[in-house]
């Protein structure tokens, strides 16, 4: 299972497309890929999970999205509606380091949400690409956040076993103070 580094969600990035036909019945060009196409799918499904679980204001809009353009359709791994940012946040996954066609790629997915998707009262959306690696360098070079586009790293290790740990045992706080917070909210002993 892969950790998801999103602390770095301004300026990092992830791999391969992983666009499937039109006319194939859903989950079919996965189906065709193998274990590549396995993986991928697992790695969806968790990030998406991932997300919903922060509870930070992520609403889930689609899996595998269509993006339909002159009969070259590309496809959005997982588009999700920010309820603070009030604007659709894409996602595109990769497996390997950064590349420069992914700017492209996501360009692209982006106007056409912009286009056909997004309500006249929502902020323009926004791209994550989440990559195996990043090269800053061309990162920067590139003006991705001109152009609403961020790119994530993931770790597809997991830190040594005490990190971890202390990681982990954070986060339990964090937890614990949240639903603490929210008990306290609902009895009325504090106000947001």
């Amino acid at each position: 299972m892969a950790k998801w580094n999103l602390d770095q969600i301004g300026s990092e990035s992830w791999g391969e497309s992983w666009g499937r036909p039109h006319a194939e019945p859903r989950g079919a060009a996965l189906h065709r890929r193998g274990q590549d196409g396995d993986l991928q799918l697992a790695v969806v499904r968790d990030m998406e999970s991932f997300l919903l679980e922060l509870d930070i204001g992520f609403a889930f809009i689609a899996r595998q999205k269509r993006i339909p353009a002159d009969g070259d359709d590309g496809c959005l791994d997982l588009l999700f509606y920010h309820r603070k940012l009030g604007r659709l946040v894409a996602f595109d996954l990769k497996v390997d380091e950064f590349r420069v066609a992914y700017k492209g790629q996501m360009e692209r997915h982006l106007h056409w949400l912009n286009n056909f998707e997004r309500q006249p009262e929502e902020a323009a959306p926004l791209g994550i690409i989440v990559c195996a690696g990043k090269q800053t360098e061309q990162i920067e070079l590139l003006e991705l956040d001109k152009d609403g586009i961020r790119v994530a790293q993931y770790l597809a290790d997991l830190p040594p076993r005490a990190v971890l740990a202390q990681r982990l045992q954070q986060a339990a706080r964090r937890a614990r103070s949240r639903i603490e917070q929210r008990a306290m909210h609902e009895r009325g002993t504090i106000h947001p």
